[in-house]
Order: structure tokens, then sequence, then C-alpha cells
């Protein structure tokens, strides 16, 4: 495991891993790492699915708080920092306290604030093997966005920085009836938001909690929103799906 602070002592992901922002802000909240979030959901949602060679990024304000490492159940629980590590110190946070995981199965952090740790601020992740088939969520939160399927994202940005293996599937979550998705087969159909030959992948009801695509192969595939104006003005999106690396993390 490496760490560090943004910055200061880089701390960079694996070969096709990912910084992984954990919590969440809100209005009351600036910074990701805060005591509303709810750590047992944050985890356990698709999204958040850490792999071997991810990054961890803590945000929290300067002086407000710590984060240690457990290797003991009991003792996360009971947050018995004398029997945990620190990994991340009170002005850590400010710039992005950065933890690299790279052993495959549960990993334990807390905030080091007595109040925070026996509240509610603890993280109980399991870590995925690199390799294993992923969920690959198609876009990302923007300000005013509760949902990654967006319009205000920039998806050639999106797949030019989003590593996607052969055997990947593809997620799209958006509000019910505001959208559909269709994959159509050739660049000229997805240039022209042409979808009236095809068969709509994902309905307007369907992605309320995601709608997900067959597991890709190696030759590109195409998706574009089935709402023509959204399609023109970007909503859509164009994958390859690369062989995935070795399943030791580097």
């Amino acid at each position: 495991m490496a760490c560090g602070a943004r910055g200061r002592t880089p701390v960079v992901p694996a070969e096709g891993g990912r910084y992984v922002t954990v919590g969440s802000t809100s209005e009351k909240f600036n910074y990701a790492w805060n005591p509303k979030v709810n750590y047992a959901t944050w985890a356990t949602t698709d999204e958040n699915t850490v792999y071997t060679g991810d990054v961890l990024v803590f945000n929290y304000p300067a002086y407000s708080d710590e984060i240690y490492k457990f290797d003991d159940e009991a003792a996360f629980q009971r947050c018995q920092f004398w029997r945990a590590t620190k990994v991340c110190s009170d002005t850590d946070g400010e710039a992005g306290c950065t933890v690299r995981v790279d052993t495959a199965g549960t990993a334990l952090f807390a905030s080091g604030m007595i109040a925070r740790c026996t509240w509610n601020s603890r993280l109980n992740i399991t870590v995925v093997q690199r390799g294993t088939p992923r969920n690959v969520y198609v876009g990302k939160l923007m300000p005013g966005y509760t949902y990654p399927w967006n319009p205000a994202v920039n998806f050639t940005e999106w797949a030019a920085t989003t590593t996607i293996y052969v055997g990947d599937s593809l997620v799209f979550k958006y509000p019910s009836g505001l959208d559909e998705v269709y994959k159509v087969p050739t660049q000229a159909d997805y240039d022209s938001c042409d979808v009236r030959n095809y068969e709509m992948m994902c309905r307007s009801t369907d992605a309320e909690n995601g709608c997900k695509s067959e597991p890709l192969t190696a030759d590109p595939v195409f998706f574009i929103s089935g709402v023509y104006s959204k399609c023109a003005a970007g909503m859509k999106v164009t994958v390859t799906a690369v062989a995935p690396p070795n399943n030791t993390a580097t």
C-alpha cells in the first residue's frame, strides 16, 4: 500500500487503475469525506467498486480529520486507533490524501476523530482483483446532476480518459423518463444520430438503477441517446475495449 497527499508525495494508480474519491459533496459540505455520507451505502454502490491498483482519495479540510487504516475488524469497529496505521494526517486532506490499494479483499479505513469514527465515518470496502469483469458507468456526476449519463459530460473526453477492458459491461444510468439509449452498428449512424432502424437497448424506464450492456469485445461500439436533440448535442459515446492487464497490480 502506498499513500501520500496530492502535490507532495504523488501516488499514482496501477496501469488501468483510477482515482476513487471517497464519499460525496453536498450543499453543506464541499469536501467528499464528511460525516453526512453513509459509507456503508457508498461502499456497496457499483460506481464505487474499487479494484487492485486503484487509488483512494480522501478530501477533507485541513486540521479537521485524519485517516487510519485497520487490519483488524474488531479494532475497526471499536475505533481503536492504537491498533491501526495512520495513512493521512490532519494536513493531507485539503489537497486530497491518496492511498493506493494493491491487495484484493477487505480494506478498512476510519476517521481519526473518535466521535466521527464511532458515529459513521468508517469505510469497509471489498477490493476486487483487477482483471475481473467490471460494470463501468458511462459518464460522471456533474454539478446539478445526480446521474452520470447527463448532458454536461464531455463523452469524447470521458471515453479518451477511461480505460475499458474486454469483458467489461457499460452501465447507463439516468432518471426515469428522460432518455433512451441505442447501440448502433456504424460510425455513420453514430454521427447522424439515426436510430430509426435499430432496436432500443435502454428504454426510458430502464436506467433509474442502471441499464447494462452486453460484455464488450475488442470491436468499437457506438452508443447514442435516443433523444435526437441530446444526441446531436453530444450525448453519445464510442468505446473500444482493450485486453485486460495482468491480474497483479504494479
